[in-house]
């Protein structure tokens, strides 16, 4: 089901950021706790995405639906990954290649899009999240695991970062404590391929994978055993 999930959670990355900047949840328990008495001129300020720099950090197919969604609300994309795409990729996305540690302080908003691996695991410490611009926004759908999240929490808490938007979990389903008092974070409970469509064809897929093995024909998405 590799390609299935992959635009469904590009939407969610992108709502979790505008969201987040925007402060639309929070804006969302602000009316219904009872405490709007009427417009302001500084009521729930927010951040607008429009002109921003996005740091895609890993541009599979995910990162990629992540960059043309970006590239529509007229955002400046930068991306990292092990290898740069080939120049003509980079101009039909509009993307532009950094390397991590160069990309982190130039962007106004991080996207995480890696897999986890023995190199990715804990790849968002703490020095890296000092090394984000001070106000930035932090988006993670990939793995909890990509992520320290004490680190995390810290750089929240300090704030040198602006918020974030989570929907993944080192220790899912547990969420730290720290993360569920915070107003400048947005949570999801791991829901990125989860609209319809996309769980239809994934629950499609599978069926067809079963039904191949049942025939003594090899699957379409064969996964290594571990060694």
């Amino acid at each position: 089901t590799a390609d299935a999930p992959a635009e469904a959670t590009a939407d969610l990355a992108l709502a979790l950021l505008l969201d987040v900047a925007r402060r639309v949840s929070e804006s969302d328990r602000y009316l219904r706790a009872g405490r709007w008495v009427g417009w302001t001129p500084t009521l729930m300020l927010g951040t607008c995405v429009h002109r921003m720099t996005l740091g895609i950090v890993g541009m599979g197919r995910i990162g990629r639906g992540v960059a043309r969604r970006a590239r529509g609300f007229g955002m400046q994309v930068l991306y990292t990954q092990r290898t740069p795409l080939a120049a003509d990729e980079e101009r039909a996305l509009g993307v532009s290649y950094r390397s991590l540690d160069a990309l982190l302080p130039e962007c106004d908003a991080v996207s995480l899009h890696l897999p986890l691996t023995a190199e990715t695991t804990g790849l968002m410490n703490a020095e890296r999240f000092a090394a984000m611009k001070k106000g930035a926004f932090f988006i993670n759908t990939t793995r909890g695991k990509t992520v320290d999240e004490p680190a995390l929490i810290a750089a929240l808490a300090s704030g040198h970062l602006g918020g974030a938007g989570l929907d993944v979990f080192v220790d899912e389903p547990h969420v730290p404590a720290p993360l569920l008092a915070m107003e400048n974070v947005v949570l999801c409970p791991h829901i990125g391929s989860a609209d319809r469509a996309t769980r239809g064809q994934m629950a499609g897929r599978a069926i067809e994978n079963v039904v191949r093995v049942m025939r003594g024909e090899p699957p379409l998405d064969p996964v290594p055993l571990p060694v």
